[in-house]
């Protein structure tokens, strides 16, 4: 009998199974790339206080807690993953000081309210009781993919929420769903390119306004060379420009800097 139909079916819906076919197979090693900057935010601003309040306002009274708390949902996340993998590796990844991303893009982010200041002391938390690893004037995803791309996509795991990471290929760890994935080559292309598209509201950027998803995939098929998915995006930015080539290209390529991952300079 397989591991899958034991433990009151503790791995019944994490999607493993379309992964690993023999749950009983000796483990492979794998090296955790963790964005954690989700996890930071969703330790403040989620779950319940002593008093049963869901989604409460913590105050600094609050912060031994939080750290416990950080700390207690960091270890669940990494024995769920150890279940499936041997963590031969683990680097966590959090936010600089300023990314460049607000520099050639003001509005980035700037939709957001703002952040409760505890923040702060969780990151620093993060630092010294995790080793976390700040990211400079980058962000933690774009950690990931640089050691994602260095490490190889075949000894890691990205441990993440934000689908902002699903641009890449490889074996993800949603643990905010507990769901695995295995993203392919292809899938990782259709990702990235539907993203310039369709913009990421939370980050404040949407620069192809009024083009959607049936467009998208009028435009778009999976098994497309390079060559023809940038051409296909500048279709979708002409549409948006009414024809204007230049202003379609200018906020085209402004699109790939503020939300591609391949395309950030790592010195």
């Amino acid at each position: 009998m397989s591991r899958l139909n034991i433990e009151n079916d503790v791995y019944k819906d994490d999607g493993i199974s379309e992964i690993i076919s023999d749950l009983n197979a000796p483990k492979e090693d794998k090296i955790v790339l963790f964005d954690y900057d989700s996890m930071l935010h969703h330790c403040l601003y989620s779950g319940k206080n002593e008093l049963g309040e869901k989604n409460p306002e913590y105050t600094i009274d609050d912060i031994d807690m939080l750290k416990g708390k950080l700390t207690e949902m960091t270890l669940k996340i990494m024995n769920n993953i150890e279940k499936y993998y041997n963590i031969t590796g683990c680097y966590i990844f959090i936010k600089g000081d300023k990314t460049f991303r607000k520099e050639i893009y003001p509005l980035y982010k700037s939709n957001r309210p703002e952040p409760n200041p505890l923040i702060n002391i969780l990151y620093e938390y993060a630092k010294e009781s995790h080793e976390a690893i700040p990211s400079g004037n980058k962000e933690a995803e774009d950690l990931v993919f640089y050691f994602h791309t260095n490490l190889g996509k075949e000894n890691t795991i990205i441990c993440y929420v934000d689908h902002d990471l699903e641009e890449l290929e490889g074996l993800f760890y949603n643990y905010g769903k507990n769901k695995w994935l295995k993203i392919s080559e292809k899938q990782s292309k259709w990702n990235e390119y539907y993203k310039y598209v369709k913009g990421e509201q939370g980050d404040g950027v949407n620069l192809c306004k009024g083009v959607g998803q049936k467009f998208f995939e009028k435009i778009f098929h999976i098994d497309m060379t390079h060559e023809e998915y940038e051409e296909g995006l500048l279709k979708c930015f002409m549409k948006a420009y009414k024809n204007n080539e230049e202003l379609a290209i200018q906020n085209m390529e402004l699109t790939k800097q503020l939300l591609g991952l391949k395309y950030v300079k790592h010195e």
